[in-house]
């Protein structure tokens, strides 16, 4: 959500046959280590990840012009432009998908929030908020079986009315939910107010655009996720620093709603059986105190917290967290793979790691 939340405070055919890893990593660490955490730099602004379960590979978005998709080893900490000749193939489903007849330019590619939902035999369907050209939802299929996996654009949900989306989730019979952090037409006024300032929207096939979903408004809505069993979904609140629970449906019922966190929530995804999400520390001693909504938050640097939320109870518990990091800003997402915390970030030049800290 960073380049919106910025602006406000300042003002073909699928193939099982790539090479495995033919072409030069756009990364290989090379960069050293500071303030706990690890980094495989030239990754740019990596707002999102998602793992490929059983797999050593995760999708990493890349919210710049231009920064298009990542795939990152994790065992070897290296990483790969994704979204380009040989990896990506292009197979319209123009039936599904009639409004795209072409996917993103990866010279113009900005990707933000991801979603990945396995379909069987080690393909998996990933959702990805685009900006570029044109603002939407688009469509890839990943087939994890070869020794790198291989991104083909199937097609694109276009955003209209003026939405910009944020974060997007799926169920598993294809609707899809994506957040507006803004509405379009919200007076400038109100969007540093204590009142919502957007909403949750669905896309099921069929449908010609997204719609919204009455009563998920809420302040500043970011992060998105399903529930395991299709009944219910979660929404995060970045002004708010909660996370709500909400019944699947027409007009979705709120099911309960988190304590308020110490920290500025962004993403949430599922580690296992636990929710994670992530966010910058909101009461940052080293920017004057908690967040403000006003000039100059933007550039300060705040620590990062990682959470854990118990689906059934919305109960929050810390995973990690660090005071601020001149390397490392504007944390986004936490990402558990094995022994070892991932952590996204809207800005800079580099994707985080650190061992998960052992519980005492």
């Amino acid at each position: 959500m960073r380049t919106f939340l910025a602006s406000l405070i300042v003002a073909a055919g699928l193939s099982l046959g790539p090479p495995a890893l033919a072409q030069p990593a756009v990364a290989t660490g090379g960069c050293a280590a500071g303030g706990g955490l690890s980094f495989i730099c030239g990754v740019e602004s990596p707002e999102d990840l998602k793992p490929i379960a059983g797999t050593r590979w995760m999708i990493v978005s890349g919210m710049q012009p231009g920064a298009g998709l990542k795939l990152v080893d994790t065992d070897a900490k290296t990483a790969l432009r994704w979204n380009t000749s040989p990896y990506q193939r292009v197979q319209r489903d123009a039936r599904t998908y009639p409004a795209c007849a072409t996917p993103p330019d990866p010279a113009r590619f900005e990707s933000h929030g991801l979603s990945l939902r396995a379909i069987g035999d080690g393909r998996y369907r990933l959702h990805v908020v685009g900006h570029t050209a044109r603002e939407g939802v688009e469509v890839y299929e990943v087939d994890a079986r070869p020794s790198v996996p291989t991104l083909t654009w199937v097609g694109c949900i276009p955003s209209t009315d003026g939405l910009i989306f944020n974060a997007v989730a799926t169920f598993s019979d294809g609707e899809v939910l994506a957040t507006v952090l803004f509405f379009p037409d919200l007076p400038a006024a109100a969007r540093t107010g204590n009142g919502p300032t957007g909403a949750v929207y669905r896309w099921t096939p069929g449908q010609a655009g997204f719609s919204r979903l009455p009563g998920t408004e809420l302040a500043i809505p970011n992060g998105v996720e399903t529930s395991r069993d299709d009944r219910s979904f979660y929404v995060v609140s970045y002004k708010d620093r909660t996370v709500s629970a909400f019944a699947r449906g027409d007009a979705p019922r709120l099911l309960g709603r988190s304590a308020s966190v110490d920290f500025s929530p962004d993403n949430i995804g599922w580690s296992g059986d636990w929710l994670i999400f992530a966010g910058d520390r909101h009461d940052e001693p080293a920017c004057g105190g908690p967040r403000k909504f006003g000039p100059g938050q933007a550039e300060c640097n705040h620590g990062y917290v990682a959470a854990r939320l118990d689906p059934a109870t919305l109960a929050v518990s810390a995973v990690a967290y660090a005071e601020p990091n001149p390397d490392y800003s504007w944390a986004t997402t936490g990402v558990v793979v094995g022994d070892t915390l991932w952590l996204g970030s809207a800005r800079g030049d580099r994707l985080a790691y650190r061992p998960l800290p052992r519980p005492k």
